[in-house]
């Protein structure tokens, strides 16, 4: 009786060593898989047999049968790849997608855009994630879809300037006291108030359009602390009856806003004022143009954010030059956070958030099943998937333009190879020599 046993103890050996030579096989064969996590083989032992012995009843082992397959989370390396939105998990977290409906994880973040702006893998599932509007993540959860289209225009509120202006300024009498700026032939040219000002920059604006206009500021002190600024234009470039077309004089110098600085003896700005034009104008098609100078104060004498200009006994020099007009932009980039926010960067210098990815974590993650093309369906065991963003708890972060490589170890598989192949070449041993017993034993009868 043992003896039959023996060959199904001996051959239940050998099938516990094959299904761990194809474990270890299929980690060997999926080294090169991006997110790619090994599994291994388990065993228990089988139900053993009960026999009589001479000091009572004993059991006798049958051998060993499969307890199961699980697969090792543990990290893999990362590899730079440059693709815009490839991405990889450091620490816990699978990125959720949706393949044909069903709710699917995954390691691999092999992802692209499709035509329609969806973010999908290489087998065409969907990433799962949070939408954006208007540059904030919302908390709709679903499949994530990326606006690729352009960013409006935005026209110029703000113009910010640091300088330094002398203390010793040329105080004489000025044509740009008597001077006009009304945009006509009569008005004083561009080039002649910049050459009788005592200071004068320039800097490039933006309409309601999105289109350019460049503003000279000129600056012309009344006393040492006293001075006057004017923002003009081109008038080449205004609308003065509200038919669309430009139709000042060009290279005449029109006055869009201008006021006073008083400044103290310690050559602080201590008061400021600012005028518009009373003049209808506009730049053609656009909306009416308005804006405010930042020096330092507003004209109720408070400070502001960005401004500061002052009174040295330096040399006047600009310091910073800034307005918060753009043109409308087009898409050149995409970046994905740590945090798993998508970041849109566009052709005009502006950024904003299209998009955030999602990180699903399990209670038992090494409970998933594997259902192929580098995914897993959540099961009984693994528990309820738990979503939230990167760098919450305990998720992960995401590392953009990166994938995570199979975390197989091939040193430690062909030594568990090793292992099997001898753990085989033994059983099969035990199944020989049961059988040669056998027939010597069928020889004797």
């Amino acid at each position: 009786m043992s003896l039959f046993s023996t060959l199904g103890t001996g051959a239940s050996g050998m099938s516990a060593s094959s299904s761990t030579l194809g474990v270890i096989g299929d980690n060997i064969a999926n080294v090169g898989t991006t997110g790619f996590k090994s599994s291994r083989a388990f065993y228990v032992d089988m139900m053993p047999g009960k026999m009589g012995s001479a000091s009572g009843p004993a059991t006798l082992g049958r051998g060993a049968m499969l307890g199961g397959i699980s697969s090792s989370f543990e990290q893999g390396a990362l590899t730079q790849t440059g693709g815009v939105l490839d991405m990889a998990v450091v620490g816990n977290g699978l990125f959720p997608v949706s393949a044909g409906g069903e709710s699917m994880y995954t390691r691999d973040g092999s992802f692209q855009l499709d035509r329609d702006g969806f973010v999908t893998n290489l087998s065409g599932a969907r990433l799962q994630g949070y939408q954006a509007e208007d540059g904030v993540l919302s908390s709709n959860f679903g499949e994530l879809q990326l606006d690729t289209g352009p960013y409006p225009q935005q026209a110029t509120s703000t113009v910010s300037m640091a300088a330094t202006l002398t203390a010793d300024p040329d105080i004489t009498s000025s044509p740009i006291a008597a001077g006009t700026f009304d945009g006509t032939a009569a008005a004083m040219g561009l080039t002649e108030l910049s050459d009788a000002a005592d200071y004068d920059t320039s800097l490039t604006v933006y309409d309601s359009l999105g289109m350019p206009h460049e503003v000279n500021v000129v600056f012309e002190a009344t006393s040492s602390t006293d001075w006057t600024w004017k923002a003009v234009v081109d008038g080449g470039e205004i609308d003065l009856d509200g038919d669309g077309a430009p139709d000042g004089e060009p290279g005449q110098a029109f006055e869009l806003s201008g006021g006073t600085m008083s400044f103290s003896g310690t050559g602080d700005m201590v008061a400021f004022t600012q005028t518009d034009t009373t003049t209808a104008w506009n730049w053609g098609g656009a909306e009416p143009f308005t804006f405010t100078f930042d020096g330092g104060l507003d004209a109720a004498g408070n400070p502001t954010d960005n401004g500061a200009i002052r009174v040295s006994g330096e040399e006047s020099s600009l310091t910073s030059l800034s307005q918060d007009g753009f043109p409308q932009g087009n898409l050149v980039d995409l970046a994905v956070q740590p945090d798993g926010q998508i970041e849109a960067i566009y052709d005009n210098g502006q950024n904003r958030v299209v998009g955030g990815v999602a990180l699903v974590t399990f209670a038992a993650t090494n409970q998933l099943e594997r259902t192929g093309g580098n995914m897993y369906r959540a099961t009984f065991a693994s528990g309820e998937p738990l979503v939230g963003n990167a760098e919450q708890g305990a998720n992960g972060s995401v590392v953009s333009r990166a994938l995570e490589a199979s975390n197989t170890d091939l040193e430690s598989e062909f030594i568990a190879m090793i292992k099997a192949q001898r753990s085989f070449s033994a059983n099969a041993g035990t199944v020989r020599t049961a059988d040669e017993t056998l027939q010597e034993l069928v020889n004797l009868i």
